[in-house]
């Protein structure tokens, strides 16, 4: 990965990985305090926004990267040699999400009404894998 690096490469992976957010036809943006209960609680609210957003037949896709730098900014996780490029991004975020003291940005949902029908799980329903729904 390093060679691919020192020629560049990283930075059309990175205009690949962000291209479809700049496509996005919408974002919803999940921001709340870093403590470990308000964290929980944004985990919650994304769990129930997808959920509720599948039901009404709009997609969503996850946007993990920006979020995931700013956890490891906070948590002293980013190695020195790209510490500026944290840095640049989490002033940017704090600016562009209007972030204050205390606030991060937990996770970013690319939405949008899906071009072709996707393909569900085939999970057994619980009442065929717990004995425990059948006798309730």
């Amino acid at each position: 990965m390093s060679w691919i690096n020192k020629i560049g490469a990283f930075k059309i992976l990175s205009l690949i990985d962000s291209n479809p957010i700049h496509k996005a036809p919408a974002i919803i943006a999940v921001i709340g305090q870093t403590s470990f209960n308000e964290t929980l609680s944004a985990g919650q609210l994304m769990q129930r926004t997808w959920i509720e957003l599948n039901t009404q037949g709009i997609a969503v896709h996850p946007y993990y990267v920006i979020s995931d730098i700013l956890s490891r900014q906070r948590n002293g996780l980013i190695p020195q040699h790209l510490s500026n490029q944290a840095k640049t991004i989490s002033d940017h975020s704090t600016q562009l999400f209007n972030l204050k003291e205390g606030e991060t940005l937990h996770m970013l949902f690319r939405i949008g009404y899906p071009k072709k029908k996707a393909k569900r799980s085939k999970r057994l329903p619980l009442e065929k894998i717990c004995s425990s729904f059948n006798n309730a």
